[in-house]
């Protein structure tokens, strides 16, 4: 899972499964992202919500 956004304060590191990417980003950030969210799902058939 990727979390994507544009605000500075955000809990941290909420999961080691998410991936945060921070907004404004580049094209290869993105790819940096997915390739990251990729190897930490490698392997899972289901990724796991939090519960509230």
């Amino acid at each position: 899972m990727i979390l994507a956004s544009g605000y500075a304060k955000l809990a941290p590191d909420p999961d080691p499964a998410i991936v945060r990417l921070a907004k404004p980003f580049q094209q290869e950030d993105l790819a940096g992202a997915i390739a990251a969210s990729m190897k930490i799902a490698a392997g899972r058939t289901v990724i796991p919500f939090r519960s509230r």
